[in-house]
């Protein structure tokens, strides 16, 4: 009796992995396969390993090349001798959840259609631990992939499962010799087959790792030719089936995201733009490219203002760069410090056009470097990082995310604090609030306003609101977040935030804050902050809407200088001046100081 399905599992320097990528295979709860090792000639002990699965079950098979293919000769020496209904692609240093071919069969059987998608969980091998989000996060459901949206779906060969017929009939193949081999495959095969069906289900395992193919071309060890062949070869596919006219704006759209990808390659900046000026001449496409990436902006901006942080700078830009969503631009505004940071953000920007330079003519501060790209920006939302700290690699992938699904002009999310000093990590040790707020939607209030933080860089924002409502950060004072964390929350109150550490804030000596804590005058400049504050409360005639919101806000920066009692004594009668100034000192004994 043929097998069900034919599990296609290149082989090459694996073997430290291999044994759990089989027993994954074996443990499966639906028995009617054939697992399709090939050893692609990569010199270590995998084979060995392989062998002894052989000698224990015959439905684990064992296919030699004479010389090293490539992840792509592999896949199709094992497609050749698949015997199977359907396909699934596992690579060898990943794993199947036991239920995996248990609920294909049962899809395919229901669905009717020539290929399901299916999801995967990330597996971060330097931690040892299972990544909460899936690899695609894509909605359940029929599907029907057209040149409108065929660009904008995961690629990955490995999340799909097809009717072994479906590709045979059209001789498809995984492009040898090339790497990004998925996509190729890809649009050629939902061209043919463009009807799919969706289960959000997670039945893959995929282990992130380095020395992956993956890792090995985010860090610049890529043959860039290799991208722009792809391209090429799809499109002599679309040519040649009569295609072209109609795929011709997706091909477009393909075109700028591999441009884009190749220039945020480590090392391959000048190499790539040559690479890329090349491309859409052969493709006859310098003035439709030129509108169509006219067209096209980032979907994040985001700012970092630079000031004397040399020691710092490199690792908030890679952490930034190294995001698993990559479509953005970085703004980095040079506020005219007298280190060498400039020097090393010019380095990096060499690198990655991503990277936009702004300068100061004169030292303006926080708030004005922020608005500075704020009014530069072209993004679709901002996300503000301190150029000191650094972002979780899945922030901006997160925060896209959530975006999409509530349509929400701001999402915020959790944060760790990092103490220099002392080297360790803490949750945000001053808002206990956000802390113990599980993820989804809330509505802020004068309730509960001053209860959540108001920096800005643990909340997104949708640029167009911020635009529109003249929401700027107040310039020549510290805390300048106060204002325009009160602006943004009166004007929208509906906000989400995510349940995750997304932003790590480094608590350092020297920083703003840092010097706050010794120094009563610095310390007096919130009050500053809260007079704007109070200003925009009354222009707008909302000061008795959030009164308590406001005094609470006042009282609980004071009471964050408790642990330095000389900064706290001063602070306190120098409150009560300002709040008898603006006749609200007899509201704020009320609150509990």
């Amino acid at each position: 009796m043929e097998p069900v399905f034919s599990i296609l599992i290149p082989v090459y320097k694996v073997e430290k992995y291999i044994s759990q990528c089989l027993e994954s295979v074996l443990a499966q709860t639906f028995e009617s396969f054939e697992a399709i090792c090939v050893d692609d000639c990569g010199g270590d002990d995998s084979v060995k390993i392989i062998e002894e699965f052989v000698k224990k079950d015959n439905r684990i098979k064992l296919i030699r090349h004479n010389k090293n293919l490539g992840l792509s000769g592999a896949r199709n020496s094992a497609l050749e001798k698949a015997r199977g209904e359907y396909i699934v692609c596992l690579d060898s240093d990943d794993w199947l959840e036991a239920d995996c071919l248990e609920v294909l069969y049962r899809e395919f059987n229901v669905r009717k259609t020539n290929s399901i998608w299916f999801d995967a969980y990330k597996f971060d091998e330097t931690i040892k631990q299972r990544l909460e989000e899936p690899v695609s996060g894509n909605r359940g459901g029929y599907m029907e992939i057209t040149p409108q949206n065929i660009c904008r779906c995961t690629d990955y060969s490995w999340i799909k499962a097809y009717k072994t017929s479906s590709i045979k009939e059209h001789n498809l193949k995984w492009p040898e010799g090339l790497t990004f081999e998925d996509g190729e495959f890809y649009f050629k095969y939902f061209t043919l087959n463009p009807k799919t069906y969706i289960i959000e289900n997670c039945l893959y395992n995929y282990r992130i790792r380095e020395g992956s193919i993956v890792t090995n071309a985010q860090a610049g060890k890529v043959k860039l030719g290799d991208i722009y062949q792809v391209v090429r070869n799809i499109r002599e596919f679309y040519i040649e089936n009569g295609l072209y006219q109609k795929y011709k704006n997706a091909l477009l759209e393909l075109v700028y995201m591999r441009i884009k990808t190749c220039r945020t390659i480590r090392g391959q900046y000048r190499k790539s733009v040559k690479m890329s000026n090349e491309l859409i001449n052969d493709f006859g496409y310098p003035e439709e490219f030129i509108e169509f990436e006219q067209e096209k902006s980032p979907v994040f901006s985001v700012i970092v203002p630079i000031y004397n942080v040399e020691k710092y700078v490199e690792k908030c830009i890679k952490s930034i760069q190294s995001q698993s969503f990559n479509d953005m631009e970085i703004l980095c505004v040079d506020d005219c410090g007298n280190d060498n940071s400039m020097n090393i953000v010019k380095k990096l920007a060499e690198e990655d056009s991503r990277i936009r330079i702004i300068r100061h003519k004169k030292n303006k501060g926080l708030g004005a470097a922020r608005n500075t790209a704020l009014k530069a920006a072209k993004g679709k939302y901002i996300v503000c990082a301190d150029s000191d700290d650094w972002l979780d690699r899945r922030c901006l992938e997160e925060v896209f995310d959530k975006f999409k699904k509530t349509g929400l002009n701001s999402i915020w999310y959790k944060c760790n604090f990092w103490w220099e000093n002392e080297g360790r990590m803490t949750d945000m040790f001053a808002f206990p609030e956000l802390l113990n707020t599980p993820e989804g939607f809330y509505t802020l209030s004068d309730k509960n306003l001053a209860s959540f933080p108001m920096y800005a860089w643990n909340k997104a924002f949708k640029r167009e609101f911020l635009i529109k409502n003249k929401i700027f950060w107040a310039e020549g004072v510290l805390f300048e977040d106060m204002e325009f964390g009160f602006k943004a929350g009166i004007v929208s109150p509906e906000i989400y935030i995510i349940d995750k550490p997304l932003y790590f804030y480094r608590r350092r000596g020297d920083s703003i804050i840092g010097e706050c804590i010794k120094d009563a005058q610095r310390a007096k400049s919130l009050f500053q902050a809260a007079l704007g504050v109070y200003k925009y409360l009354v222009k707008t005639k909302n000061l008795n809407l959030y009164k308590n919101s406001f005094l609470r806000y006042c009282v609980d920066n004071v009471n964050m200088f408790r642990a330095y009692p000389n900064v706290h004594r001063e602070l306190l009668p120098y409150m009560k001046e300002f709040l008898d100034k603006i006749n609200l000192s007899g509201d704020v004994w009320k609150i509990k100081i």
